[in-house]
């Protein structure tokens, strides 16, 4: 038999916010994370072609075909985008917005797919079937799976990380990235 404080606090949340879990407060925590420079990219990359590996990976993002001239012609681009970062060079160059958008979502996947990262969330949340409105819960990730919720960030994704309980959260979530 449930109790009546679980079945009051359930009836609470539910009646306070949406019955739809909240991604957007996912993709808003991703959105907010710093960008990334060219030079923090290739510090990612080990060895010596750094360049060539960061070029062919920007190209594989941009779905463009990886053949010598394309390589050739993104590390020309990327070494533009160094000069501008170190204030050198007549061929210095700022990323694009979307270019700065691949970077930052390169360098985050790379960079947090090693090191891990934990999504903090408080506010309308449900656990295991249990919603109260007034709870947090961090879940830590890390690894290949890590990055790829990074790309689709969703709460069942988000579940296997969680100790394979269901989680979600919804309505004016506050969902952080540490």
């Amino acid at each position: 038999m449930p109790r009546s404080w679980d079945t009051n606090k359930d009836a609470e949340a539910r009646s306070n916010g949406d019955d739809m879990p909240n991604v957007d407060a996912l993709q808003g925590a991703i959105d907010r994370l710093p960008h990334w420079t060219v030079s923090d990219l290739l510090q990612e990359i080990p060895g010596r072609n750094a360049t060539n590996i960061l070029a062919q990976q920007i190209l594989r993002e941009r779905g463009v075909e990886i053949t010598k001239t394309n390589i050739s012609s993104q590390m020309r681009s990327i070494n533009r985008w160094m000069n501008y970062e170190a204030g050198t060079g007549k061929q210095a160059r700022k990323p694009s917005k979307e270019m700065q958008a691949i970077l930052n979502k390169l360098g985050r996947n790379t960079q947090m797919a090693q090191d891990g990262f934990t999504v903090a969330m408080a506010g309308d949340i449900e656990v295991a079937g249990y919603r109260r409105s007034d709870r947090t819960a961090s879940v830590h990730m890390q690894g290949a799976a890590a990055a790829k919720w990074l790309d689709n960030p969703t709460f069942e994704a988000m579940a296997q990380f969680y100790e394979g309980n269901q989680i979600a959260a919804f309505g004016d979530v506050q969902v952080d990235i540490i």
